[in-house]
């Protein structure tokens, strides 16, 4: 049964607008930041993360990015200069990436047939052969075809499908863009559900002004969800928290609510 509602709770929005029912919250400026970073989990076995937990977040680490939509490369060093790591990502020849979930996929230089292409390695360790996949959640390429945004998640089994696993995330120049509730027992609009929205299947879109009214759709998992966000009569939304009145909708609250 599809829904549409106003459920506000892990709402994130293109440019960092959290509603999370808290009042009186000041707005932090890494909230309007576009982030680049690099972040795994490495089972214990695994040989390229050696069973480790690490996070990298750019200007304290070095986070670069190369290549297009057929083929790119994030590149990270650490601050402390010991560690350096590497993520490609390839669509399969002669196609580019887009948002979406790759499966099955091989070592990015050496990719056959239609396979999509995943290496992740570093600070003096490669895989000779890769099994994978990888979703695509942002991304976004300027005129000269160069990837300008990308975000986007991982799971690498190195030398073997079934060797333990390396998963990570990646983010390039990326504001959040995602969809999450939490509906309590008894709630009509969540069902009492709990579910998260990604870009790698979900399609989002935004309509209005900060003058009015913000529409704020997600289509994705068999599902629809409308978010609807008004300020106070007369005044602008920016980036902070809001508490609106029991009882009221964004299209029937009173002069002065939000």
């Amino acid at each position: 049964m599809r829904r549409n509602g106003t459920v506000l709770v892990g709402l994130t929005l293109l440019a960092g607008l959290v509603m999370n029912g808290a009042a009186g919250a000041a707005p932090k400026a890494a909230e309007r930041t576009p982030v680049s970073s690099y972040e795994f989990v490495s089972e214990k076995g695994d040989y390229i993360g050696g069973g480790a937990t690490r996070s990298y977040r750019a200007p304290k680490d070095k986070v670069g990015l190369s290549g297009n939509a057929e083929g790119l490369t994030l590149r990270v060093d650490s601050a402390d200069g010991k560690e350096w790591w590497h993520v490609d990502l390839a669509a399969p020849r002669g196609q580019r990436l887009h948002p979406g979930v790759y499966r099955d996929a091989e070592r990015a230089s050496f990719r056959t047939g239609r396979a999509p292409g995943l290496d992740v390695g570093g600070t003096g360790r490669g895989c000779n052969q890769v099994w994978g996949e990888f979703a695509i959640d942002q991304i976004e390429t300027d005129a000269s075809g160069a990837v300008t945004v990308l975000e986007a998640t991982f799971t690498q089994n190195c030398e073997g499908p079934n060797s333990p696993a390396l998963k990570g995330t990646v983010r390039y120049q990326a504001f959040p863009l995602s969809y999450e509730f939490v509906s309590a027992p008894g709630d009509y609009i969540g069902g009492g559900k709990s579910k998260s929205y990604r870009g790698a299947n979900t399609v989002f879109t935004v309509g209005g002004s900060v003058d009015g009214a913000l529409s704020f759709g997600v289509s994705g998992q068999r599902d629809d969800w409308r978010v609807e966000l008004a300020p106070a009569q007369g005044q602008k939304l920016a980036v902070g928290t809001y508490t609106a009145p029991s009882g009221t909708r964004s299209t029937t609250a009173p002069p002065g609510s939000a």
